[in-house]
C-alpha cells in the first residue's frame, strides 16, 4: 500500500498538477465519493513537481489500492514535515496504516526545471517570430497574386495575336511539305467524296457514314483513320508539349468541320434519335432486333444499360456520366428493361383474362402471337417454382410482387395442372437425354 502527501506552498503550479492527479485519482474517488471530503484547495502542488510526478507514476503502476492523503494548507508551513491529514482516501475500506510521504529537503529547495517565467518568455519570443513569418508570407503571396494577374493578361493578349497570325497564314503554312499537311489533304479529299470528315477509327459503329472503297483506297483510308486518331490525342496535349498541335492546324481542321470528340457526338446523335422514338412509341423502349436484323438504336440502349451498371459499381471504364444519366431520365429511359417488359406482357395477359375468362393464352387463341404465348408458358413454370419455394433466382421463379399480381387475375388456376405437366415433360426430356447418352456410348463400344 502506498500513500502520497503534498503541501500547499506553490499556488502557481497548482493547475499543472491538478489535471494529472485528478485524472489518476478519479476512479478511486468515484468509488468512495460519499466518504471523501475534499476541502477547497485541498489538492495542491510542490515546487519539485518533477519529483512528485515520479512518485505518482510509481504509485499508478501498482495494481493494489492507491491512497492519497490531502492536507490543509493552512496548517502546514513551507518545508514542515509534520503534515496534518484532513482526509485519507481508502483507509476505511482497506484498514491499513498510512504514512505521509514527505519530499526530501533538497526537493523543497532545488528547482529541477525551468520556471514559469522562463517558459512564458520563451513562448512569447516564439510567437513574435511566428507572427513575423506570417506577415512576410502574406506579403509574398500578395506580390505573387499581382504577378499572376499580369501573366494571365499577357498570355491572353499573346494568344489573340498568335491566333490572328495563324488565321492570316494558314494557307501558307498548309503549303509546307510535311507529313501532317499531306494527311490533311487526304482528309479534305475524304470530305469531298463522303460529304463529311467524320472518320471513325471503328467504322462498324455506323457503316452508313462511310462508302465502300476498293483495296487500295481501303489502305489509304486505314492510314487516314490512324492519323485522325493521333490528331485527337495531340489536341489533348498541354501547351509546350512536343505533340501539341500548332494553332494553324487547329484552325484548318475547324474550318473543315473536324469532329474533335466523335464519341460524344455519336452519343448525342443517338440520344436525339431515342428521344424521337420514345415520343412516337408512347414511351416504349426500342427493341434490339427488327425483322431479325440488329436495330442500332436498341443496341445503343443496351450499351447505355451496361455503362450504367459500370458507373454504379465505380468502374472507370463506364462511358457514361451523371449528366448523361439525368438526360436519359428526362426523356423516360427505362433502366429495368426486363421488369418493364414483364409489366407490359402482364397488362396484356390481364386484358386476355378479361376477354376470355382464363389465362391460358396460346398462339392459337391470342392472335397467333407465338412470343406472347411462350411468355405465358414461361410464367407458368416460374409460378410453379415460386409455389414450391424456389425463389433464389428471378430467371427460374417469379418474385413475390409478380406472384401477387398473377394471383389477382387468377393465374394460379391454370398453373395447378399445367405446372405438374411441365415438370413431367421436363423429367421425360431429362430421362431421354440420359437414355440417348447411354445408347451413344453403347454404339461407340460396338
Amino acid at each position: 500500500m502506498e500513500t502520497a502527501g503534498v503541501c500547499n506552498n506553490d499556488s502557481n503550479a497548482y493547475d499543472a498538477l491538478a489535471a494529472d492527479v485528478t485524472a489518476q485519482a478519479a476512479q478511486a474517488i468515484a468509488a468512495s465519493a460519499s466518504s471523501y471530503n475534499i476541502p477547497a484547495g485541498g489538492i495542491v502542488t510542490h515546487d519539485a513537481y518533477a519529483g512528485f510526478a515520479n512518485y505518482v507514476a510509481a504509485a499508478q503502476n501498482r495494481t493494489a489500492g492507491i491512497e492519497f492523503m490531502v492536507f490543509d494548507a493552512s496548517t502546514v508551513a513551507p518545508g514542515n514535515s509534520d503534515l496534518l491529514p484532513v482526509a485519507v482516501h481508502g483507509m476505511e475500506n482497506v484498514g491499513c496504516h498510512t504514512e505521509a510521504l514527505v519530499f526530501p529537503e533538497e526537493a523543497h529547495n532545488k528547482n529541477t526545471g525551468p520556471s514559469g517565467r522562463q517558459i512564458m518568455d520563451a513562448l512569447i519570443e516564439e510567437h513574435k517570430r511566428a507572427l513575423a513569418d506570417l506577415n512576410q508570407a502574406e506579403e509574398e503571396f500578395k506580390r505573387a497574386e499581382e504577378r499572376l494577374v499580369k501573366a494571365k493578361e499577357y498570355k491572353s493578349t499573346l494568344d489573340a495575336h498568335v491566333n490572328a497570325v495563324a488565321e492570316s497564314t494558314v494557307e501558307e503554312l498548309l503549303g509546307e511539305n510535311n507529313r501532317w499537311n499531306e494527311m490533311f489533304r487526304v482528309l479534305v479529299e475524304y470530305k469531298r467524296v463522303n460529304g463529311h470528315c467524320h472518320v471513325m477509327r471503328n467504322p462498324n459503329r455506323n457503316k452508313s457514314m462511310e462508302r465502300k472503297h476498293n483495296s487500295s483506297e481501303n489502305s489509304s483510308l486505314q492510314s487516314l483513320r490512324t492519323w485522325v486518331g493521333q490528331v485527337r490525342l495531340d489536341a489533348r496535349s498541354s501547351a509546350g508539349h512536343p505533340n501539341c498541335l500548332e494553332p494553324y492546324k487547329i484552325i484548318a481542321l475547324n474550318r473543315l468541320g473536324f469532329d474533335w470528340e466523335p464519341r460524344e457526338s455519336y452519343w448525342m446523335t443517338m440520344f436525339e434519335q431515342l428521344k424521337s422514338y420514345l415520343k412516337k412509341s408512347g414511351g416504349k423502349m426500342p427493341p434490339r432486333f427488327v425483322n431479325n436484323q440488329k436495330f442500332a438504336l436498341g443496341q445503343w440502349c443496351d450499351t447505355q444499360l451496361d455503362s450504367y451498371r459500370k458507373f454504379r459499381s465505380g468502374k472507370s471504364a463506364a462511358y457514361i456520366s451523371q449528366e448523361k444519366i439525368d438526360m436519359l431520365n428526362q426523356i423516360g429511359f427505362i433502366w429495368d428493361k426486363r421488369g418493364q417488359m414483364w409489366k407490359e406482357n402482364y397488362e396484356r395477359l390481364k386484358e386476355f383474362k378479361a376477354q376470355h375468362g382464363h389465362c391460358n393464352a396460346t398462339a392459337s387463341n391470342n392472335g397467333r402471337d407465338k412470343s406472347f404465348g411462350m411468355w405465358v408458358t414461361k410464367q407458368k413454370r416460374k409460378y410453379a417454382n415460386w409455389k414450391e419455394g424456389e425463389t433464389e433466382s428471378q430467371e427460374f421463379s417469379l418474385t413475390d410482387e409478380q406472384a401477387a399480381l398473377m394471383d389477382l387475375i387468377g393465374f394460379g388456376e391454370c398453373v395447378e395442372t399445367d405446372g405438374r405437366k411441365f415438370r413431367r415433360i421436363e423429367r421425360q426430356e431429362n430421362a431421354s437425354k440420359v437414355t440417348d447418352g447411354h445408347q451413344l456410348q453403347h454404339q461407340r463400344k460396338l
